[in-house]
């Protein structure tokens, strides 16, 4: 497959989108630097005679380090999602590998975190210093902020920050940035960050004024290499927040950007049909498992979706076909893969999850198990009388995981958290392409290469079941700190009391205040605690996934998408559920329909 026109995109694609992330982070930047040097204005702040603009200017241009920074490390998930190019029996690929380079595990290499830390260190240093000789010590603002008489201080401070914030971003994968439901301008989207980016620049900086002071302590008793504050050690540690706030917020603001410049869908080129649906569909087809890039990942997935759906581009002729060298079996396969790849982890999980309740119930058997598994993951030299097949079963089962409830929930958290967004476009796209199938399909490609209409059917099907026993497991009991719910209030024959009526009064300022009986639990009332996380991205999944086959259901009728689902039975048995669970569900969309 020639992928140089694909290859160039994507170098393009990366290029203009890491040089907008540090063009409009140093506008943000900018605006947040003039704002706060006003301000100081505002009370006296300004000693010099340097103009606030470029005196703004100058600190935008400190922050570019921690901006290209951010622009390089932010990535579309935690995890790469990367098919096999094996496909199961439905025709879907099947994706078994679970991305292991994680954010955060990619940032743990050396050089790399070495980078990250120097970058925001040396942005927060020499701004913080900016700031401390902008600020005038004989004025209002200088007096509770850091001055010009504590540069030096104030440059400690900043490397401080610099490396809280990079080991925080670090640990809390801060650099996964989140896909809009919305797409709003950028100016709209920059405007509405400011107030909430400084609400978060601000704790940020307070908690460096107390790390601020260990480091001071440390380095004056054991290196002496702190400067020495004109105001002493705790206030003149604490008199750099309003810095740390100003430096915290750019670096906030740079990731916003980040965000909002890397999720804007990108259209793979070519898509010229001159030379046929194969030839015009390989970029975005191939962008859909280039892993190296998630953001060309996640971008093409959110391409794919914007085709199924408004039927731009030649929809007909670049998924159908007139020809039998149409993309239909290679866009549904890589629609329904995160789908798939949701559906086995929970089963994964859910095995794991049934032995660890079998261990709770009969210790003996779980152990029986346990030792087999574990004879199983035991190395084993080869020997020359054994044949290549032996040794290829063995190997196989030595790269088999052990049977741990704990390792298939973070897989399950990891699968979740990293395709939940893409598995929405799946659906979505998948879908959209079946009910067009019916007038735009003329050869019949869609019932009769894999993957299906059965298969489609099926997959949302087994998606959902999956979506559904995550939020079952995952939520904990409806039950208020009280003791009181509004089902109990309805069944008590007291209801007009003055203790009911004090509850109703109670449950409706909590829900005004958006303060559920469901969430003011923890997970620990939840079946399986370790399935919460994923309780939120599996509601959305499992809405998007009903609106998707109630659009089936309402196109081919209920009594044809039963006979699909019948016919996606010589596939074999679900990934997930049983044939009569899958039926149950499709019975309960219909009737929700009717």
């Amino acid at each position: 497959m020639d992928t140089r026109w694909f290859t160039r995109d994507v170098a393009e694609l990366r290029l203009w989108r890491c040089v907008g992330v540090v063009a409009w982070s140093a506008l943000a930047t900018f605006s947040a630097a003039l704002a706060y040097f006003t301000t100081l204005d505002f009370f006296g702040g300004s000693s010099d005679g340097r103009s606030r603009v470029f005196t703004a200017l100058a600190y935008a241009l400190l922050q570019l380090p921690a901006s290209a920074a951010t622009a390089l490390c932010a990535r579309a998930s935690s995890s790469d999602f990367i098919p096999n190019g094996e496909r199961d029996g439905c025709g879907v690929v099947k994706g078994e590998r679970i991305g292991e380079r994680f954010a955060t595990a990619m940032m743990r290499d050396g050089a790399t975190i070495g980078a990250l830390v120097g970058a925001f260190a040396c942005s927060g240093s020499m701004a913080c210093s900016l700031t401390a000789r902008s600020t005038a010590a004989r004025s209002l603002a200088g007096t509770f902020t850091v001055n010009e008489r504590d540069p030096a201080f104030a440059a400690q401070f900043g490397c401080v920050l610099g490396v809280l914030t990079a080991i925080y971003l670090w640990t809390k994968d801060g650099f996964i940035v989140a896909f809009p439901t919305i797409q709003r301008p950028r100016a709209l989207r920059l405007k509405r960050s400011f107030l909430p980016s400084a609400r978060v620049g601000l704790i940020r900086s307070l908690h460096a004024c107390a790390a601020h002071v260990v480091v001071v302590i440390t380095s004056r008793y054991v290196a002496q290499l702190s400067a020495k504050s004109s105001r002493g050690l705790l206030f003149g540690s604490a008199s750099c927040w309003g810095a740390g706030a100003l430096a915290s917020t750019s670096w906030v603001l740079a990731i916003l950007c980040a965000e909002f410049v890397h999720t804007e869908r990108y259209e793979f080129r070519p898509q010229s049909l001159a030379q046929g649906p194969k030839v015009a569909s390989e970029p975005l087809m191939a962008a859909l498992n280039y892993f190296e890039i998630p953001f060309v990942q996640h971008l093409a997935y959110l391409d794919l979706c914007y085709v199924a759906e408004s039927g731009g581009r030649g929809r007909r002729q670049l998924i159908y076909g007139d020809t039998p060298d149409a993309a239909w079996s290679v866009a549904i396969s890589n629609a329904l893969a995160p789908l798939m790849m949701i559906s086995r982890a929970v089963n994964k999980a859910m095995d794991r999850t049934m032995l660890a309740a079998l261990r709770d119930t009969d210790a003996d058997a779980a152990q029986r198990i346990s030792e087999k598994y574990v004879q199983m993951n035991m190395p084993k030299p080869k020997f020359k009388h054994e044949s290549a097949q032996t040794q290829q079963a063995w190997n196989a089962l030595r790269q088999s995981e052990a049977l741990s409830a704990d390792v298939a929930t973070r897989e399950l958290h990891a699968v979740v958290k990293s395709f939940g967004q893409l598995a929405v476009w799946g659906a979505r796209a998948s879908s959209s392409l079946a009910v067009a199938a019916r007038k735009e399909d003329v050869r019949g490609n869609a019932r009769v290469i894999n993957p299906t209409l059965s298969a489609i059917v099926r997959a949302q099907l087994i998606a959902l079941l999956a979506c559904r026993t995550i939020i079952e497991q995952g939520s904990p009991p409806v039950r208020t700190s009280s003791g009181f719910t509004s089902s109990d209030l309805a069944l008590s024959s007291k209801a007009n009391s003055l203790v009911a009526q004090r509850d109703r009064l109670v449950n409706s300022v909590l829900y005004f205040l958006g303060i559920t009986a469901t969430n003011r639990n923890t997970a620990n009332g939840a079946v399986t605690p370790a399935f919460t996380p994923a309780v939120a991205t599996a509601r959305r999944l499992c809405d998007t996934v009903e609106l998707a086959l109630g659009a089936l259901i309402e196109e081919y009728g209920v009594v044809e998408i039963k006979a699909m689902l019948r016919e996606s039975e010589r596939f074999g048995p679900p990934e997930f559920g049983t044939p009569n669970e899958l039926f149950e569900a499709l019975e309960t969309i219909a009737r929700d329909l009717a």
